[in-house]
C-alpha cells in the first residue's frame, strides 16, 4: 500500500471574489440534505434515493473530519458576497498514486449555469497542483452530464474517454466521461465563466 502524504488545508479562504470555497461546516447540513431532492443530483450522482437528514450529517462530519486528518479536502461552495451556500467540491489522492487526484463537485440547482461549478472548479485545481504537487487531476462525469463536461473543458481538462459500465447508481451500470488535467498542461487563458 502506497503512504499517501496528508492533505494540508489552504490558507482561508480560496476565493476569486465571485466563488469563495471554505470548509463544510455544521450549517450546511440542512440545505444541503433538502438540494438532494433535485433530479439532477439523483441522476447523476451515487447519492442515496432515500437518504436522511443523518446521513447527511454524517457525509459532512466525516468529510471535515477527514479535511482536519490531512486525507480528504472537501469544501463548501458559496457565494463570496453573501456566504449562501451553493454547493460542494472535493479533491482526493489516488490509492495507487499519490501524484494523481480526482476532483468531484456538486451544485444547487439555483447556483446552476451562472458559472460558479467552472470558477469552484478553477479555484480548486489551481489550489490542488500547488499545495499537493499532482501530476495529473481527474474529473469523470455522467456520461448525459453535458454541463459538467463543459466544466471540465472551460478549465482545461482533455476529454479522454467514454468508461463503459464502470460505475453503479442506483442499481444500474453507468458509464463516466473521463476528463483529466496535467501540471503541465497551460491553464486556461481566459476567465470567461
Amino acid at each position: 500500500m502506497i503512504h499517501l502524504p496528508p492533505i494540508v488545508p489552504p490558507e482561508w479562504p480560496l476565493s476569486d471574489g465571485v466563488v469563495t470555497l471554505r470548509a463544510l461546516a455544521p450549517q450546511d447540513i440542512a440545505p444541503l440534505h433538502s438540494n438532494l431532492a433535485d433530479m439532477a443530483v439523483r441522476e447523476f450522482m451515487s447519492i442515496p434515493l432515500d437518504q436522511t437528514v443523518e446521513g447527511t450529517a454524517r457525509y459532512v462530519t466525516t468529510r471535515a473530519k477527514a479535511m482536519e486528518d490531512g486525507t480528504d479536502a472537501s469544501f463548501a461552495v458559496t457565494d463570496a458576497l453573501t456566504g449562501e451556500l451553493l454547493g460542494t467540491i472535493g479533491v482526493e489522492r489516488s490509492c495507487d498514486d499519490p501524484a494523481i487526484g480526482s476532483i468531484g463537485y456538486w451544485l444547487f440547482a439555483s447556483a446552476r449555469g451562472r458559472g460558479v461549478a467552472t470558477r469552484a472548479v478553477r479555484l480548486l485545481t489551481a489550489w490542488a497542483f500547488a499545495a499537493l504537487a499532482l501530476a495529473r487531476i481527474q474529473i469523470t462525469v455522467h456520461e448525459r452530464n453535458s454541463a459538467s463536461q463543459r466544466v471540465a473543458e472551460k478549465n482545461g481538462y482533455v476529454r479522454e474517454g467514454v468508461m463503459r459500465s464502470i460505475a453503479e447508481q442506483h442499481g444500474a451500470r453507468v458509464d463516466l466521461v473521463m476528463f483529466a488535467r496535467l501540471a503541465d498542461d497551460p491553464a486556461p487563458e481566459d476567465v470567461d465563466q
